[in-house]
């Protein structure tokens, strides 16, 4: 068979497997027992050797590399309840239903919370970054978006959020010379005086306190804003 670039596909390895594909696609790999997930064996059955649709196979896709990524900082009382999360989210993206999504709540919000990370890093400079743009991009629906961001305030307070992180990242490189003014415009706010207000509302301190104390070699304690919850957290329940 054939597999076109970074499209998931289930394969026994029972069974003998002759896969072409351009050297240059690289695939991450999960093996799963079929004595630890029996419950889904039927699910995988169905599916094997077929490219899975564009929908449901780019958000496993998705959720795959989120594990690759999370798996060597999980905790042990993490990785216990893994196994549990895995199926959940395979068995609702191979075999589609309202009770499979049901029981892979907590994956799928966190999966969709990625989209939505990536697409506003991937736009963040951007004055067109809005509800309309992280829809497209994050291949999700705008009441979908709003439930996504509910506990973040919803999403001009996210995008705020996440812009003016990236100007406090900005203001502590000694060696980046733009000005308050440049960085404000940069990062999309109407003027350096309501950057200025938002800068100090979220950290406890102004930009300029910021650029000074980084010339000066010194650290500056911020307030610490409340983040997005981990990959550890949507385990609970598993």
């Amino acid at each position: 068979m054939a597999l076109p670039p970074r499209a998931p596909v289930v394969l026994s390895l029972g069974e003998e497997i002759r896969v072409s594909h351009h050297e240059y696609d690289d695939r991450i790999q999960f093996f799963l027992s079929r004595d630890r997930f029996d419950r889904i064996g039927h699910i995988l059955e169905a599916v094997k050797a077929e490219c899975l649709p564009a929908a449901h196979g780019d958000f496993l896709a998705d959720y795959m590399r989120l594990l690759e990524r999370n798996l060597p900082t999980l905790a042990p009382s993490d990785t216990d309840r893994l196994s549990g999360a895995v199926e959940a989210m395979v068995a609702a993206c191979l075999a589609p239903s309202a009770d499979r999504a049901a029981t892979a709540r907590r994956q799928i919000e966190f999966t969709l919370m990625e989209r939505v990370r990536r697409a506003v890093r991937e736009n963040l400079f951007s004055p067109s970054l809005g509800p309309k743009r992280l829809c497209r991009d994050a291949a999700m629906s705008r009441s979908q978006l709003y439930r996504v961001l509910g506990n973040e305030g919803g999403v001009a307070h996210y995008i705020r959020r996440r812009r003016l992180s990236e100007s406090f990242s900005i203001l502590c490189d000694s060696s980046n010379s733009c000005s308050i003014a440049k960085i404000a415009e940069m990062l999309c706010f109407a003027d350096p005086s309501s950057f200025s207000r938002a800068f100090r509302q979220e950290f406890g301190v102004t930009p300029r306190d910021v650029r000074m104390a980084s010339l000066a070699g010194q650290a500056i304690a911020v307030s610490k804003a409340a983040g997005v919850s981990s990959f550890g957290d949507s385990l609970h329940g598993f």
